[in-house]
C-alpha cells in the first residue's frame, strides 16, 4: 500500500500541482496514490455531491490507517476540523491562501473559532506570509514546506520581439495601475499580453478574458520571454512555479514567496514593488538571462522542494508534525 493518500478535491485546478507533488514525494522515497475529483465548476456534479465525495474518501482512508494529505480544504477552516475527525490524527491539509484572494466559503469568524479551539489536521503552508497569517488568526503554526516543483523541463529560446505576459485568473489584488504604467515604459517592440479568466481591459496590453486549460497554459508559459506576477498581495504563485519548471523568467516582488522560489540573487526580484522603474529594470534584466542560468534556477528549486518534502515524509511516517 502507498505511504500517502493524496486527496485532491480540485481535480482540474490542482492537476499540475498534484503531479508535481507526487514527483517530489517519489524523489523523497515515498509512494503516493492520488484520489482526485473535479470541483463543481469543472464537473456536472453539484457542490453537495462534491463535499460528500470528499468526506467519504477521508473515512475510507482512516479505515485503511493511511496518512492523508489533502491539497485543498473544500470548506476552508471548517475542514481542518472535519478532516482531523474523519481521517484521523495523521491527516494533513494544505492551506494555500489563509486569507482567500477570491470569495470562498469557510473563512469567517465561526470557522476561525472552531479551528482555533478544536483539534485539527496538521496544516501545511507554502510561505512565511501564509504561516504568519495562520498564527495570527488560528493561533496555530503551520508546517511550512516548499511549493511542489516538477522536474525541470526546457523551452526553446526565442529570437525577435519579447513576449511579456501576465497569466492566470484575475483577482482583486492584481495591480492594474502598475500594469498600465508598465505598458508605456517597457521596450516599445515588446508584445504585451494578459491571458486569463475575468480580466478587465488594461491599457497598453492585449487582454484575453477566458479560461485557459492545462495544455494551452503550458504552451503560453513556454512561448513567453518573461512572465510578470503583478500582485499587491499573494501567499504563493503557482504561475511562477510553472514558469520556473519550464525555464521561463519571472518578475515579481522580492518581499514575497518568490524570494525562496527564485533565489536571493535573481534579477527578476523587484525590491520596491511600488516602483515602476524597478519592474521595468527587472523585466529587461531577465530578458537577457542565459539558458544555463534559467536551468540552474529550475534545478535548484526542484531540489529544495524535494528536500522539504523528504523531511515531511519522515515525520508523516512517524505520525508527528515537523
Amino acid at each position: 500500500m502507498a505511504d500517502v493518500l493524496v486527496v485532491n478535491p480540485l481535480g482540474a485546478a490542482l492537476r499540475h500541482y498534484s503531479r508535481a507533488l507526487v514527483d517530489n514525494l517519489a524523489a523523497a522515497g515515498a509512494e503516493a496514490s492520488v484520489r482526485a475529483f473535479a470541483e463543481p465548476s469543472a464537473s456536472s456534479g453539484g457542490r453537495a455531491r462534491w463535499i460528500l465525495t470528499y468526506y467519504a474518501t477521508l473515512m475510507r482512508a482512516r479505515r485503511a490507517r493511511r496518512c492523508v494529505l489533502v491539497l485543498w480544504p473544500p470548506l476552508g477552516f471548517v475542514d481542518l476540523v472535519t478532516t482531523r475527525l474523519l481521517a484521523g490524527p495523521n491527516s494533513w491539509v494544505v492551506v494555500h491562501d489563509p486569507e482567500p484572494l477570491v470569495r470562498s466559503v469557510g473563512y469567517g469568524w465561526l470557522a476561525v473559532r472552531l479551528a482555533s479551539l478544536l483539534p485539527t489536521a496538521h496544516v501545511i503552508s507554502h510561505s512565511a506570509a501564509a504561516d504568519d497569517h495562520l498564527i495570527r488568526v488560528l493561533h496555530k503554526a503551520s508546517t511550512r514546506i516548499a511549493h511542489p516543483v516538477a522536474r525541470p523541463a526546457r523551452r526553446e529560446m526565442r529570437t525577435g520581439p519579447a513576449r511579456i505576459r501576465v497569466l492566470g485568473q484575475y483577482k482583486r489584488d492584481r495591480d492594474l495601475a502598475l500594469l498600465s504604467d508598465l505598458a508605456a515604459r517597457l521596450p516599445s517592440d515588446a508584445q504585451l499580453d494578459i491571458v486569463g479568466r475575468g480580466w478587465p481591459i488594461v491599457h497598453g496590453w492585449r487582454t484575453t478574458d477566458r479560461f485557459v486549460d492545462e495544455v494551452e497554459f503550458d504552451a503560453l508559459v513556454r512561448s513567453s520571454d518573461a512572465v510578470l506576477i503583478p500582485y499587491r498581495r499573494f501567499f504563493q504563485s503557482g504561475v511562477a512555479v510553472r514558469c520556473v519548471e519550464w525555464g521561463t523568467p519571472v518578475v515579481g516582488p522580492a518581499e514575497s514567496s518568490l524570494l525562496a522560489l527564485l533565489g536571493a540573487d535573481n534579477p527578476g526580484l523587484v525590491g520596491d514593488a511600488t516602483s515602476v522603474e524597478g519592474w521595468v529594470r527587472a523585466t529587461v534584466d531577465v530578458l537577457g538571462r542565459s539558458r544555463s542560468e534559467l536551468d540552474a534556477v529550475a534545478r535548484e528549486a526542484h531540489l529544495r522542494a524535494v528536500a522539504d518534502w523528504s523531511r515531511w515524509v519522515g515525520r508523516s511516517r512517524a505520525g508527528t508534525p515537523l
